[in-house]
């Protein structure tokens, strides 16, 4: 005779185990999926740190070396990390690359910290290196610019120069002519007097010797 008794406690035990097993292994697999997925974390927070920090070391050579040519400070692209943190993952310095028209040396001379200040950084970006290229012929423009202005100083000073040498030998001319004038004037007065004393030499002899 079977006792159906037994068998059912054999079966709720035999279940129960297995049931265990099951629960055991779940939680294994949790544990395994845990460890990787805190694994994954920390690697992805790792990596963004280092992001932040690289991105707010190059924009900070930015700023230094764009001083005050610098549109206010650097202004960052941010995302959240697995542990709630915010993290820096991209930024940019605005900087006021336009020419003054009115001033080529002024041009020059920012466009000169336009360029030092987007290659800056230890890694300039693509970006960066555009920015760089483009001051770079704003440089030349403003030295064609000098140039231009220079030359056309030289011309003005080279004409006022030739200017004051003509009115100089004008000046120069009219002294000559009034001095031989003069001369001229004082020679025939001289010959004049010097005629006259004779003659009045002449005139008066007789007749001191008349009264005489």
């Amino acid at each position: 005779m079977i006792d159906t008794g037994q068998i059912y406690s054999l079966n709720s035990f035999e279940n129960s185990r297995l049931l265990a097993a099951n629960q055991d292994k779940s939680l294994e697999k949790q544990k395994q999926l845990t460890v990787k997925r805190d694994l994954s974390e920390m690697a992805i927070i790792r990596q963004l740190q280092r992001r932040d920090q690289e991105v707010r070391a190059h924009e900070a050579a930015h700023l230094a070396a764009a001083g005050g040519y610098a549109n206010g400070g650097a202004s960052f692209v941010y995302q959240k990390g697995p542990d709630g943190k915010i993290y820096a993952i991209g930024g940019e310095v605005g900087i006021d690359s336009g020419p003054d028209s009115s001033d080529p040396q002024a041009t020059l001379q920012k466009a000169q910290a336009i360029r030092r200040a987007a290659l800056a950084p230890a890694k300039p970006s693509a970006q960066d290196r555009q920015v760089a290229a483009a001051a770079s012929r704003m440089e030349a423009l403003a030295r064609m610019e000098l140039a231009r202005l220079t030359m056309e100083e030289s011309a003005k000073t080279d004409t006022k120069a030739a200017k004051n040498l003509e009115s100089n030998e004008e000046t120069d001319n009219k002294e000559n002519q009034n001095n031989y004038s003069d001369s001229a004037t004082s020679q025939a007065i001289g010959a004049y007097k010097a005629s006259g004393f004779q003659l009045m030499s002449d005139a008066e002899s007789p007749i001191i010797d008349l009264y005489a």
